[in-house]
């Protein structure tokens, strides 16, 4: 089964992101100060997206390092545009702030305003598409959402799961999990009208204004991979903080700093991981002949030769992960970058996860039989 869209899907627009098998994009949301040591700094994080270059003054600078893509604001149009700008941003949260009934008019008045030329068209929603549209809350439900997650070519939801207060009276409240309830949400909502297209997922890292629980660096890296084993397409992090002791606007260019040091820490190698792996992330998803026990959300991969399986926790505390892959004969699932091996008998294997944050991702290499003809 093919990523949602194909491998292919961007290479259709003017200036389009990369298609190559070992691009994957990962952004940050609203940065700006895009100056040679701090686009330095955002690439050594593993940044290649500007999503909204919020100072467009900056825009020259990025076209000339030529290491990052900007999708640009419709609002905050700079006088010109190159090959960095690969799509432009209708809005954010409409869904939130013109209701649902306002799709598709509110989408089609921003996209009549762009100009016609060739990029593609990207908008983010919030709690209205995920949680009202769920509930029925305030006008909206799937249809509604739907719409929404339709009216462009792509898509991301922000619902931030481990630092926004307004949520706990959810079961997703406080859970990595909560990251691929979105992401299948979206995908499910983007399936109904029969067209598959990307859907990127946004983690915060910071405490965006809940500075008395700021999100942790292992609930961030649960918060990604839940987002990607999902079937998320790309991840933008979200890196301000509008309250408390750690107030900031650029969390991923504050390495040295106690509030924000090990958080880019863990976010470099997140980035770093998603990079290796992104030839296996564009790859097909193998659905047949597979499965995992609840405690688990899993996805698996077929790339060069061998299973991938991405494994991450869907419960509180310790617990064990089974998965079952088509394989015959005994093999071994090597746990990439922590140094171990777990055997697997006839495509089937367990493994123990520490907490709800905990996420493996493992190669399977031999076997009598496994593979896909």
């Amino acid at each position: 089964m093919q990523v949602d869209g194909g491998p292919n899907y961007y290479a259709q627009f003017s200036n389009p992101l990369p298609t190559s098998p070992d691009f994957f994009p990962i952004g940050v949301w609203g940065a700006y100060a895009q100056e040679p040591e701090n686009l330095d700094t955002d690439a050594a994080v593993g940044i290649n997206t500007y999503v909204w270059a919020a100072d467009n003054t900056y825009i020259p600078n990025i076209r000339a390092d030529g290491r990052f893509h900007v999708i640009q604001y419709e609002g905050d149009r700079p006088p010109t545009l190159g090959s960095e700008t690969a799509g432009w941003l209708l809005g954010d949260e409409l869904d939130m702030t013109e209701g649902g009934a306002a799709c598709p008019d509110n989408i089609d008045a921003i996209k009549n305003g762009l100009p016609a030329d060739g990029r593609f068209r990207y908008a983010n929603y919030g709690k209205g598409v995920l949680i009202w549209g769920a509930t029925g809350f305030n006008g909206h439900n799937d249809a509604t959402s739907a719409c929404y997650i339709n009216a462009q070519d792509v898509t991301s939801t922000d619902l931030y799961w481990h630092t926004d207060p307004n949520e706990s009276d959810q079961p997703q409240y406080g859970h990595s999990w909560g990251y691929g309830w979105s992401m299948e949400r979206m995908r499910m909502l983007d399936a109904m009208d029969g067209v598959r297209k990307p859907q990127w997922g946004f983690v915060e890292v910071t405490g965006v204004m809940n500075d008395a629980d700021p999100i942790t660096p292992a609930q961030i890296r649960g918060a990604v991979w839940h987002t990607l084993i999902a079937g998320g397409r790309g991840i933008i992090y979200f890196q301000h903080d509008f309250d408390g002791s750690c107030i900031t606007h650029h969390a991923l260019r504050e390495a040295g700093t106690p509030c924000y040091g090990a958080i880019v820490t863990m976010v470099t190698s997140v980035d770093a991981q998603i990079k290796q792996l992104a030839p296996v992330l564009n790859a097909p998803t193998v659905a047949t002949g597979v499965s995992n026990n609840p405690a688990i959300r899993a996805m698996v991969k077929w790339q060069g030769g061998n299973f991938y399986v991405f494994a991450a926790s869907m419960d509180t505390g310790a617990t064990q992960g089974t998965v079952n892959i088509p394989c015959v004969g005994n093999a071994t699932a090597t746990v990439l970058g922590e140094n171990r091996s777990v055997p697997m008998l006839n495509g089937s294997f367990s493994d123990a996860f520490a907490n709800g944050d905990a996420v493996h991702i493992y190669r399977v290499d031999g076997g009598s039989h496994c593979g896909l003809s």
